[in-house]
């Protein structure tokens, strides 16, 4: 079975969705403004995807990842569960139109950056099959590495905290071992050994630091660069799949989401805390069951009439509809967020006292949801909500379509799209969590940060690829740098290409 990347949405079926979820939302009592609103927000949806020209660019990923997270897998699920789909929410009609008018402002930002985008990225590919096993195996020892220098550096020193954030090279290690695998078997495999250390070293990541986000990472990266690839899922594959993002769902979100109260510095400490929940499962969830009994359901945003487990934790509509309720009460907050992730572009050593601003926290505190002591965490918004939060319908008509549009041409004209070169997978990964619930500053923050990040991994692999594969002694491309793309594509691929090897 394959998932294959769309470049487009059919618009014709996507048109016969949105009857379907509005038939089913009236015939479950919905509010006719309501259901019409949700209709058109996934027409809008659709066409700004197709405008964008689909999955294969950032762009695209933000709109796909925006639209299907914010509201549409939502609302769908509810209409499934026989539930009105505007029941729940405290301002529904209010939050859909501003969902719908934000997506009119992403489709306008993807249209002016598809015009002026070049062809290709500025970043180029690799021109053999070899190649990516040589770049695979680059990403996944300097991930490695990284790990290391930033486990035992500890967070308060400058360069560990940059190096921790740029470092993306075990994901790309996962993605282009996965391309490697396919290519080299003809599509019979989608995983070697490069792959089965990269994923490891992610889940171990996760479970020991408690992050549903680390644990899920590299089999995420994996689904991508195999679905983008073309590659035919077995029947086998696709019941572990399933098997296994149950047991996630049942078992280790519930795991992530108790045990984080127990986290502590340093990866030894946390191990041993870890081990120690890990051990009993079963009992884990017990205890974080036991904690939900102290909150009424009714207390804090929901969508669904009931706790629905992980889908709780994958939409974003009912944290947006609290925040859009307590702006049209008069809570403008101003433009400070998006002037702080803009000075952020300052380096720390030339603006030491640049301003720092944690949005989800300074919401979630104005929305009375975190104690006054707590300083680290916060809810997650999305870019719609910010906006709107930031200065209403100015910020949703004229500031989050230029942000938005800065974060579009910056990625589209650097790295480009995955039909020439893998690095876009990187972005789209990230697009997964900061497309739906980055606010305004993820896309700002990933403007500038995330490519550089990609520059200096494309710099390491085609600068590093030589070097490392000489260490390792294994033989390797030695001519990555100036190689013409050949593009990420379905079906065998010519291993002709110039080599020279390394003894």
């Amino acid at each position: 079975m394959r998932f294959p990347a769309p470049d487009r949405l059919n618009f014709l079926h996507v048109a016969i969705f949105a009857i379907v979820i509005f038939v089913a939302q009236e015939l479950e009592g919905t509010d006719l403004l309501f259901a019409v609103l949700t209709a058109c927000y996934t027409l809008l949806w659709a066409a700004a995807f197709n405008i964008a020209g689909g999955i294969r660019y950032a762009s695209g990923a933000f709109v796909f990842f925006n639209g299907f997270l914010n509201a549409i897998i939502g609302l769908t699920f509810k209409a499934v569960l026989l539930e009105p789909g505007d029941r729940n929410l405290v301002s529904p009609n209010a939050t859909m139109f501003c969902y719908c008018v934000g997506m009119v402002s992403i489709l306008c930002a993807v249209f002016f950056c598809r015009g002026l985008r070049p062809e290709r990225g500025l970043l180029t590919g690799l021109d053999s099959v070899e190649a990516f096993k040589s770049a695979a195996i680059t990403c996944l020892v300097v991930g490695i590495a990284i790990k290391a220098v930033t486990t035992l550096g500890g967070s308060s020193n400058g360069i560990i905290t940059v190096l921790s954030q740029i470092n993306k090279f075990p994901e790309m290690s996962i993605m282009l071992g996965t391309i490697y695998a396919i290519r080299h078997s003809n599509g019979r495999h989608s995983m070697n050994w490069i792959v089965v250390v990269g994923l490891a070293m992610d889940l171990i990541w996760g479970l020991v630091f408690f992050s549903k986000e680390g644990m899920l990472l590299g089999f995420a990266a994996w689904f991508i660069a195999a679905a983008l690839e073309g590659y035919n899922f077995r029947g086998l594959q696709i019941a572990v799949l399933a098997g296994g993002f149950a047991f996630f769902a049942y078992y280790l979100a519930p795991y992530s989401q108790y045990v984080r109260g127990f986290r502590v510095t340093g990866f030894a400490a946390n191990e041993a805390v870890a081990l120690r929940y890990l051990g009993d499962l079963n009992e884990t969830r017990r205890l974080y069951e036991a904690t939900l009994t102290n909150f009424d359901l009714s207390d804090e945003p929901h969508l669904f009439d009931q706790r629905e487990g992980f889908m709780d934790r994958l939409i974003v509509i009912p944290a947006d509809d609290n925040l859009i309720t307590y702006t049209n009460k008069g809570n403008v907050f101003g433009l400070a967020p998006t002037y702080a992730a803009y000075a952020n572009y300052v380096p720390h050593f030339i603006w030491r006292n640049k301003p720092v601003f944690n949005t989800g926290n300074v919401y979630a505190h104005e929305l009375g949801e975190l104690s006054e002591e707590d300083e680290s965490t916060g809810i997650a918004f999305s870019a719609t909500a910010d906006a709107y939060h930031q200065a209403k319908w100015l910020g949703l008509l004229l500031l989050m379509p230029l942000d938005l549009f800065l974060y579009f041409i910056v990625t589209d004209t650097v790295i480009g799209s995955a039909k020439w070169a893998p690095w876009v997978m990187i972005p789209i990964l990230n697009l997964s969590e900061i497309g739906p619930e980055g606010g305004l500053d993820g896309p700002i923050y990933a403007a500038w940060y995330g490519i550089f990040a990609m520059v200096f991994i494309v710099w390491t692999i085609k600068r590093g690829a030589p070097f490392v594969l000489r260490v390792l002694r294994r033989p390797a491309i030695a001519t990555l740098v100036g190689m013409p793309s050949s593009g990420i594509h379905t079906g065998p691929v010519s291993t002709t290409g110039p080599k020279e090897v390394i003894p």
